[in-house]
């Protein structure tokens, strides 16, 4: 996918891809998943003058979260039935990396949300899903993807105190991180290679980007936040979502809670 192109963190309310993702169910919002705020409550009035946001836009911010989405494991889960597998592993990859209308915006703006609406994505979700478990990685390091958060989503991944899971699915790069006023560098060492994949050129029209795919509800651990020429830089390490961890709270389920 185009870095340039707007991804969670937070997402204005006006926009399109929000509304088709969401849908109509604005009253129903899980506030463990989704926050509606004016721009002047989230981001100091330095960053609102430099996104050139009015401050009394409405934003959503987006969090990780320590318990599956409902709308997730009732539209979501479980493996492909016959019907449902792609045509071949890389297509919707490539629908993901370079389909229209921001698509890849559109799709992780449902998983942030989890409201009802996820279910007229489920079989695409589960189908990249599918892709990113069976298609190769090779790097193993860390990866970085630039973003512009609110302050409650930075306050959301510091202060948790347990794993959790990032609903959306995740774009990265080994390389070239992206414009915002936090990047996130995850290190994928300690990670399963069922949750993250390199995507090769021929499944993406931006080739130069050396991007890192990461799956729907991997799990990941915060490290520590830091800072450079000004840019908050928050570490996060990938998680094996088949090891488990010495922490209460793991139900039978494999779900934290």
């Amino acid at each position: 996918m185009s870095m340039n192109k707007p991804r969670p963190g937070f997402a204005y309310v006006r926009n399109l891809n929000f509304e088709e993702a969401v849908g109509t169910t604005w009253g129903n919002l899980n506030a463990r998943f989704i926050q509606l705020d004016p721009a002047m409550n989230q981001m100091s009035a330095t960053e609102i003058e430099r996104l050139d946001i009015d401050p009394s836009e409405t934003l959503a911010s987006f969090y990780p979260v320590v318990r599956v989405g409902r709308n997730y494991l009732r539209y979501c889960g479980g493996p492909l039935s016959q019907n449902e597998r792609p045509r071949y592993l890389g297509e919707p990859v490539l629908k993901y990396t370079s389909g229209e209308g921001w698509f890849c915006t559109t799709i992780n703006l449902a998983l942030a949300s989890d409201t009802p609406n996820l279910k007229k994505f489920s079989t695409y979700i589960k189908q990249l899903k599918h892709s990113i478990a069976k298609l190769p990685i090779y790097y193993h390091g860390t990866v970085m993807r630039g973003m512009n958060m609110s302050r409650s989503e930075v306050a959301a991944y510091e202060t948790l105190g347990q794993p959790f899971y990032i609903p959306s699915f995740t774009s990265t790069s080994k390389s070239h991180p992206f414009d915002g006023n936090t990047v996130l560098h995850i290190d994928l060492s300690s990670g399963s290679s069922k949750d993250c994949m390199e995507v090769p050129p021929q499944f993406t029209t931006y080739q130069h980007e050396e991007e890192i795919l990461l799956a729907c509800y991997s799990r990941y651990s915060y490290e520590r936040t830091e800072k450079s020429n000004g840019q908050r830089i928050i570490k996060l390490r990938l998680l094996n979502p088949h090891k488990s961890i010495p922490i209460y709270g793991w139900d039978k389920r494999n779900f934290w809670y």
